[in-house]
């Protein structure tokens, strides 16, 4: 007696369909960390909660850090605007200074308006009139 062996195709329609990744049917197969379909639903919802999180942490602190940097950047210039204005005020008592010293020492050099000739006396006016004639 000769034993029939059923082809291939008779063989394929008597067994159902099987998923290639069906836990049932491959119980060896060990569950991959990364695929996100082999976690449980706890883990799905914990990383579903926690990495929206921590990326906002993560840029909070990136905003944070730089602003800090521009407020020490910003007090910086402020304090060398106040140095700048007491260098300011300490150069125009300078000039004032030194305004009222070349007057005095102008005073002592020049000669008194009545021991002067007759030619360079000054007529009575203003400053202003002054200042132009000498030019």
């Amino acid at each position: 007696m000769v034993a029939e062996v059923p082809d291939n195709a008779a063989r394929a329609a008597r067994q159902p369909q099987r998923k290639r990744l069906d836990v049932r049917i491959v119980p060896h197969r060990r569950r991959s960390p990364l695929r996100i379909s082999d976690w449980r639903m706890r883990s799905k919802l914990a990383a579903v909660l926690v990495v929206p999180s921590v990326a906002f942490m993560v840029l909070a602190g990136v905003q944070t850090a730089g602003l800090f940097g521009q407020a020490s950047t910003l007090d910086q210039f402020t304090r060398e605007v106040s140095i700048g204005r007491e260098i300011n005020d300490l150069v125009d008592r300078l000039q004032q200074e030194r305004d009222r010293t070349a007057g005095e020492l102008a005073g002592l050099d020049a000669p008194s308006p009545a021991a002067a000739p007759p030619s360079r006396r000054w007529p009575r006016c203003s400053r202003t009139t002054r200042r132009s004639t000498r030019r």
